[in-house]
Parts: structure tokens; sequence; C-alpha cells
């Protein structure tokens, strides 16, 4: 991994950041999805951040366990990104948009993170940085563009359950869906060591009758 503290701002980076999705963006995605009833899963590119092109001029000591012998004086210049820089994520979403854009993808206006393609079957693809919802009306459209994933990256895909915190359930027969954030609202009370507290509707009533207990698992 790469040391960031031995960055300097204006020379070694600039931007530091890559756009998410918003989660107004986000819900209205899975409302189409289910009002369309659209086949949908999310998917995790891993190792995504290997994959950016860089833009500066980064050198870096060369790796412990990979030195060469006769060059130890020498230094290693970047030619991708690496984890740990501060521009990595950056880095990776131009590559990613190139992409997804090459596929005929167009970016909306109301949100960089989120592509469409309205001609008939319609399809759409939503990004979070690395992980990403992707919905499409026509099956076979639906896994051509997985598929090309599959060939460019390193990906897992899978129904879409639980998206950046968002625990989706959803009815295909009556074109619903149902969003909550319970298994993060688990995680934040075990994280903070309230496993065993008791939820009560108005914490501050004495008088209130306790109805449930944590259960981080």
């Amino acid at each position: 991994m790469a040391k960031d503290r031995f960055q300097k701002p204006g020379i070694d980076f600039t931007e530091a950041f890559a756009p998410t999705a918003r989660f107004e963006s986000i819900r209205a995605f899975l409302a189409i999805a289910a009002a369309e009833n659209m086949d949908l899963i999310q998917f995790d590119i891993k190792t995504a951040f290997l994959h950016g092109a860089l833009s500066e001029e980064i050198n870096m000591e060369q790796p412990r366990g990979f030195q060469v012998p006769e060059s130890m004086n020498k230094v290693c210049k970047l030619l991708k990104s690496l984890y740990g820089l501060w521009q990595a994520s950056r880095a990776w979403n131009p590559r990613f948009h190139k992409f997804l854009t090459d596929h005929d993808l167009g970016v909306s206006e109301a949100d960089p993170c989120l592509y469409c393609d309205h001609s008939s079957p319609k399809s759409m693809i939503l990004i979070f940085v690395d992980d990403g919802l992707r919905g499409c009306t026509n099956p076979s459209k639906f896994m051509n563009i997985i598929s090309d994933l599959q060939k460019e990256f390193d990906i897992t895909f899978g129904e879409a359950g639980c998206y950046v915190g968002l625990r989706i359930t959803r009815d295909r027969v009556n074109r619903t869906l149902y969003l909550d954030q319970t298994r993060y609202m688990f995680h934040i009370g075990h994280r903070f060591g309230y496993d065993h507290c008791h939820p009560v509707s108005t914490p501050a009533d004495p008088n209130v009758q306790l109805h449930s207990t944590f259960n981080a698992d």
C-alpha cells in the first residue's frame, strides 16, 4: 500500500474524492426498478482502485520483498493507481465512467453516478465508488453488460439484498420494494456497546414498557 502521508497537495495530487450516488437517487432507482418490474442485481468490483490511471507523476520506494538488488538506489514510477494514494478513488472513477459510456449508457443530469439507456428495453446502472446496482427490463440485455464487466474487471454480483447500508426486500408479483436499515442499526449498536440496551418508543418516558432488545447477530 502506498504511503499517502508523504504526498503533497497540488504536487502529488489535486482531487482526492470520487462522486457517490445520492441516497435520493438510490431510492428513485429502486422505485423505478419495482414499478417497471426490472431484473435487478448488485455488483462489487474487486481491487477497483488498481485500475485507475494517474495524471500526476508519482514515484515510490521499491516494495519490501520486491526490491531489485542491483537497483536499490532506484525508485518505482507508478503507471496505475494504488490503494493508499490520496487520489486512488478519484482515479478509478474516470476509468469506470469510460466503460459505462462505451456501453451506450448516458449520464443523468440529476446525478453523475446514475447511467441510463432510455431506448427499449430500459436499462440503468447506479454506482457508489466500486459498488453498483444494475436494472434492466430485458433479461438478455441485462446480462450483456455484466458479462463485459467480468471480462474487464474482477467482480462479484448477485441478487440485490443490501446496498450501502440499505436492506432491500422485494415483492415482484405486486411490484413493491421495501427499504430499511435494520442491519446498519444493529451494527452501530454493536460497535458502540449497546447490544443489550432496551429500545423504547419514547426514551425520555420512564413509564413506557420495554418491548425489544438489540441482538447484534
